[in-house]
C-alpha cells in the first residue's frame, strides 16, 4: 500500500475515533446538567388544612366557606368538619388547623361555642409545632374575644404559631331566630384570610 493510502486511512481513523470521544463527553456533560438541574429544583409545599366549625344558624359556616375558597384559590386544600364530628387523630394528616366558633354560642364565659370548647379539650399534642388559626362571627360584639380564647386553648395544646383571624356581625341575638347574613365585604375578608393563611405555610417551609 502506497504512504499516501497508508496516511489517508490513518487519518480517517483519526477523526472517527476524536469524534466518538468528543460525542461521549459531550453526553456525560449533559447528563451531569440534568442533574443538577434536578438537584436544584424547588419544590413549592402545598397547605393542606383541616376547618373545624360549629354553627346554629349557618353563619359561621358561610365564613367558613370563604376561607375555604380563598385557600383553594391560593393553591391549599381543606376539609371541613362539624365539631361534634371532630376526631383529634385527624390532625396528623394535615399542616394546619383552622377554627371557627360563633361568639357566645353556648359558653358566656368564654364566648366559645360549647361543641368548640368540647372538640379543643379532646387535643393531646396534636398540634405541636402546627399553625393554627381561628375566626368568629357575632351578632352584636365580642366575637375578637371568642378568637382571643381560640388561641389561648391551643396555645395550651403545643399550638407554635397561632393567627388571630376575622369577626364578622351577623345573625341574631342569642341565635334566636337567623338574622342578617354576612356582608358581602366580610365574605371578601374571610377569602382573603384564608389566601393569606396558604402565603404564610408557603413562606415558612421556604
Amino acid at each position: 500500500m502506497k504512504l499516501t493510502s497508508r496516511v489517508f486511512l490513518f487519518s480517517v481513523l483519526a477523526l472517527i475515533i476524536f469524534g466518538f470521544t468528543t460525542n461521549s463527553a459531550i453526553a456525560k456533560n449533559e447528563d451531569s446538567a440534568v442533574v443538577q438541574d434536578s438537584s436544584n429544583t424547588a419544590v413549592q409545599a402545598r397547605m393542606n388544612a383541616l376547618l373545624v366549625y360549629h354553627t346554629k344558624t349557618g353563619h359561621t359556616l358561610e365564613a367558613a366557606n370563604a376561607i375555604v375558597q380563598g385557600i383553594q384559590s391560593a393553591g391549599g386544600s381543606v376539609t371541613l368538619v362539624l365539631a361534634k364530628d371532630f376526631i383529634p387523630q385527624t390532625i396528623n394528616h394535615y399542616d394546619v388547623l383552622i377554627v371557627g366558633s360563633p361568639c357566645w354560642g353556648g359558653s358566656v364565659a368564654s364566648g366559645v361555642a360549647g361543641p368548640i370548647a368540647d372538640a379543643i379539650k379532646k387535643i393531646t399534642n396534636e398540634v405541636k409545632g402546627k399553625l393554627c388559626a381561628g375566626f368568629s362571627v357575632n351578632s352584636a360584639f365580642g366575637g375578637e374575644s371568642t378568637v382571643r380564647s381560640i388561641g389561648e386553648r391551643l396555645k395550651a395544646k403545643g399550638c407554635a404559631d397561632y393567627v388571630a383571624g376575622p369577626v364578622a356581625k351577623a345573625g341574631a341575638t342569642l341565635s334566636l331566630w337567623v338574622g342578617p347574613a354576612v356582608k358581602p365585604e366580610d365574605i371578601a375578608r374571610y377569602r382573603t384570610f384564608g389566601e393569606d393563611l396558604v402565603k404564610k405555610f408557603t413562606a415558612q417551609k421556604k
